[in-house]
């Protein structure tokens, strides 16, 4: 997420009715920009871009913005946007960075994956395992056993 207000979103290819991405004349893909869900802060929503008739209609807060929204003296602290390049903050800290304060927001923590979201819609259940080798992987046993 950028600092402050700009022009943000998700490049991604428009489809056509049967779902194959949309080919300009020109032969590239055809893309636009998909924004970020609104979040919730206290029970309220709380949208994430400029809504119309503002100067920034359409564009990106900012985190800045986001977090003066919510209470914190963002402006003030003079937040970095991120700690450092692997956005590794400090185990622990809320008030390092503008990631860190943001994304540690019971609204951005409790928030389901896109693929946990689209698997929903479908009916299916995600089941995330955690990291250790393949061959301990349960499903490498399922697999055998089906072949």
């Amino acid at each position: 997420m950028p600092k402050s207000c700009r022009e943000w979103g998700v490049d991604t290819p428009v489809k056509n009715a049967r779902g194959k991405a949309v080919i300009s004349p020109d032969g590239k893909v055809v893309m636009t920009k998909v924004h970020m869900s609104d979040g919730f802060f206290n029970g309220a929503p709380q949208g994430f871009y400029w809504p119309e008739g503002h100067e920034n209609a359409g564009k990106f807060k900012g985190m800045v913005q986001i977090l003066e929204e919510r209470g914190f003296e963002a402006k003030k602290l003079k937040l970095k946007a991120q700690c450092n390049k692997e956005f590794k903050c400090v185990p622990g800290s809320t008030n390092f960075c503008c990631c860190c304060t943001l994304y540690n927001q019971p609204d951005f923590v409790h928030i389901d994956s896109l693929l946990e979201t689209t698997c929903k819609e479908k009916g299916f259940k995600v089941l995330f395992l955690p990291k250790f080798h393949c061959k301990l992987n349960f499903i490498e046993q399922c697999w055998g056993y089906a072949k």
